[in-house]
């Protein structure tokens, strides 16, 4: 039996079928345990990422990287994987014909890899955000500088370049996570940020560009078994420790705008929304999103 074979056949035996197709998907979705709305909504989606992916693409991923595509093959059963899934197609939709679209979306259909993924998920987060706002974008510009920012933001004569980065757990962690057994473990995963800020930072500092990193490597996470120390701090507490490490990257490595920094959406009870601004220009939100999520994202600007 194939690697795929096995994780298909664990997440089948614990949820349900894992759809190989997005007609399946689909299907799958108007038989969930939704309301009608959420319903309507997932079956657009899987016609959406069908124009946009091709129809046998969860299968194809499977084959290639080893398991299910988790966002795709949670959205029957899970409202939060659901929500992301919709909202990943609306961006297929928004971002179709803007410049530089067509090559993510061919790395999309082809690099069938969790991490491409992720980055293109991000990466498209960022683009519509700003289609919304009334901007335009370029995708994997080619700047004079030698930098190809993942984004290119247009702001009036002088654009602005984004480049995107989403922070997995760390080997340790992994570890300790496949381990049947292990003992409880708080982590202080925020220490890896300057390094990485650092490590990431060099072509938008040359050109005056943005970081947006997404934290998704058990920083802040909060169970029985695994949590980060950051994950019982307050808000403002939280940004502080974040900023800190953020900060003393940020001057080492020349003329960056700053850097945008968030916790992946993630389910929770009803937490509300917040905004602080910290004295050291560092701006921290948590907000709620669609799907009984919510975000925290933190952002450092230059001084």
């Amino acid at each position: 039996m194939s690697e795929s074979s096995d994780v298909r056949a664990w997440l089948e035996s614990v949820l349900g079928p894992v759809a190989r197709n997005f007609d399946e998907l689909a299907q799958q979705i108007a038989v969930g345990q939704f309301s009608e709305p959420w319903k309507q909504d997932g079956q657009w989606a899987a016609g959406a990422l069908t124009d946009a992916l091709g129809a046998d693409w969860p299968d194809r991923f499977a084959a290639r990287s080893g398991a299910p595509y988790l966002k795709f093959a949670l959205a029957p059963y899970m409202l939060a994987q659901l929500a992301s899934t919709v909202e990943l197609a609306v961006r297929f939709k928004l971002l179709d014909g803007s410049l530089g679209f067509s090559a993510v979306r061919r790395q999309m259909r082809s690099q069938l890899e969790a991490g491409v993924m992720d980055h293109a998920n991000l990466q498209m987060e960022v683009a519509a955000l700003e289609l919304r706002r009334g901007g335009t974008v370029v995708l994997e510009a080619n700047l004079e500088v030698g930098w190809r920012p993942d984004v290119l933001l247009a702001h009036e004569s002088s654009p602005i370049g984004v480049e995107c980065i989403r922070l997995g757990p760390a080997d340790d962690v992994i570890s300790h996570l496949a381990t049947p057994g292990a003992p409880e473990r708080v982590i202080d995963g925020w220490r890896r940020v300057g390094a990485m800020v650092i490590r990431k930072a060099g072509q938008p500092a040359q050109a005056g560009g943005w970081l947006r990193c997404e934290l998704n490597d058990g920083m802040f996470a909060a169970h029985p078994w695994f949590s980060s120390a950051l994950a019982a701090m307050p808000l403002p507490e939280k940004a502080a420790t974040l900023a800190e490490g953020v900060r003393e990257a940020m001057l080492t490595i020349g003329d960056m705008h700053g850097v945008v920094f968030s916790s992946p959406a993630m389910r929770s009870a009803s937490a509300p929304d917040e905004r602080h601004y910290q004295p050291d220009a560092c701006i921290a939100l948590r907000r709620a999103l669609p799907g009984g999520r919510i975000r925290e994202t933190f952002m450092a600007v230059s001084t």
